[in-house]
């Protein structure tokens, strides 16, 4: 309980930089060096339950509004920047993979960043499937094809 006390008093005494109040990222952060630091001196691993507590405490603080759920705005790619990645892909990459349909993966990967504004951990992990270890996969999309006037390429 004394990770829990520790928890409550951060939210309190610290400011945050987006907001007034410190992060829930940043607290978990915090808490994550915390608990590998007493696993590297002490050799204590804190259990399941101990873990459910402290989570329950970062969501109490979280509702409470003790501490924030911002978060920074990510850029992501542009078209114009995805259309010179899949160039240099298909184009003026010199290395050989062993398999060519890695680069019709790494299309297929550029395109959805671009167009559904991901960012890489939210395809390799959705939060759907959260601490499953499974992603997006193919069966997934539904792929149209639209043509808008004549291709110039």
């Amino acid at each position: 309980y004394k990770l829990d006390m520790f928890l409550k008093w951060f939210a309190d005494t610290r400011l945050g930089v987006i907001e007034a109040a410190v992060t829930d990222v940043t607290l978990g952060n915090r808490l994550s060096s915390l608990k590998r630091a007493v696993n590297m001196y002490t050799n204590y691993k804190y259990s399941n339950l101990q873990n459910r507590v402290l989570n329950t405490t970062l969501m109490q603080l979280l509702r409470n509004k003790k501490i924030t759920s911002a978060r920074y705005a990510k850029p992501i790619a542009t078209v114009g920047v995805t259309q010179d990645l899949l160039r240099f892909l298909w184009a003026c990459n010199e290395y050989q993979h062993p398999h060519a349909r890695w680069f019709i993966q790494l299309a297929f990967l550029t395109n959805l960043y671009t167009f559904l504004g991901t960012r890489p951990g939210e395809v390799i992990e959705s939060d759907a499937w959260l601490n499953s270890n499974k992603g997006l996969h193919y069966k997934d999309f539904y792929l149209k094809r639209c043509i808008i006037g004549a291709f110039k390429g």
